[in-house]
């Protein structure tokens, strides 16, 4: 629950951005879900402990939310707050190993300083920010180019050297990615493969052939259902084409990851996260009292016919 007294304590921190009842719909690439709690931006990385911190006094669940990370909101919200690193966790520089990338900064801003062209370029076309690579565990995509990584460890900045080619450890428990300094692989054929894009809503499986295929093979790109509708050009990412709600996604991403399951024998993964929910009252008393059923995706033509692909049109894609 907020308190009065964690948004008077908040209210005397300068450079934060601070709304109630925030629509994470607003946030997330995939633009959905209803509203947080509390949504707190903080510029200054100085802060961000603070501000943690003052949330775990009040007793205030927390998250932090980079940008473009993929996150799957429930129609009821989300409990607690949400941070959302700033302007502070947004720079690039050139040093003398390589690029110095903050957790917060897109990789496409690597085209605006003058790193080597021959190995910066692609990584600019990445989809996110080096903190949603951390956040998802994704890190060692930059183990052999990474030599550095700084870190909020309460109120002090730690530096984790790094020797390139070794695994990317994990971040020390509760604290937070500032920025990550890269140098130029000594050989181009070991630059890293990208990131799944934003959007992207099945994991790879490792040891069969491509999730793209997969998905081909058994109709699904076209396939839509209300606003969503999974991409002709890339198979496997999701578009957002008008009023669409989590429930009809996951309706969506059953049928399909069921489809695959049925004809290839292969179970596909959600990749984004789904985020903690809250609960409505009225759900949860139903709950309670409700006798059971079976599921409703069980018997639904969704989930068991097959799914007619629209007429084709241009498409198009969140960021």
């Amino acid at each position: 629950m907020i308190t009065p007294e964690l948004l008077d304590a908040l209210a005397e921190l300068a450079g934060l951005v601070v709304r109630r009842g925030e629509p994470m719909a607003r946030h997330v690439p995939l633009r959905m879900g209803g509203d947080v709690d509390l949504w707190v931006r903080v510029d200054s990385p100085l802060l961000l402990p603070t501000v943690l911190r003052l949330a775990k006094t009040h007793h205030v669940s927390s998250r932090v939310h980079w940008p473009f990370e993929d996150w799957l909101v429930r129609d009821t919200g989300v409990p607690g707050m949400i941070v959302r690193p700033g302007t502070g966790f947004e720079g690039v520089a050139v040093t003398e190993a390589g690029v110095r990338i903050g957790a917060a900064a897109a990789w496409s801003q690597l085209g605006a300083v003058g790193a080597p062209d021959a190995w910066w370029r692609f990584l600019r076309s990445w989809s996110g920010t080096p903190g949603g690579l951390f956040a998802r565990g994704d890190q060692g995509r930059l183990s052999r180019l990474a030599c550095s990584v700084r870190v909020l460890s309460g109120a002090r900045v730690r530096t984790l050297a790094h020797t390139p080619g070794e695994p990317l450890p994990d971040l020390p428990g509760r604290s937070v990615l500032l920025d990550v300094e890269l140098s130029c692989p000594e050989r181009r054929h070991s630059l890293p493969r990208p990131p799944q894009r934003a959007g992207t809503v099945f994991r790879a499986v490792r040891g069969r052939p491509g999730t793209a295929g997969l998905l081909k093979r058994v109709g699904a790109p076209g396939t839509r259902l209300r606003g969503w509708r999974f991409s002709d050009v890339e198979p496997g990412t999701i578009t957002h084409r008008g009023p669409g709600t989590h429930a009809e996604l996951d309706s969506l991403i059953r049928a399909i990851r069921t489809r695959v399951e049925r004809t290839r024998g292969v179970t596909l993964r959600t990749a984004p996260p789904l985020v903690p929910a809250r609960r409505a009252p009225a759900l949860a008393g139903a709950l309670r009292t409700a006798p059971s059923s079976p599921s409703p995706l069980s018997t639904s033509p969704l989930s068991t016919a097959p799914l007619s692909p629209p007429p084709r049109d241009p498409d198009d894609h969140d960021s």
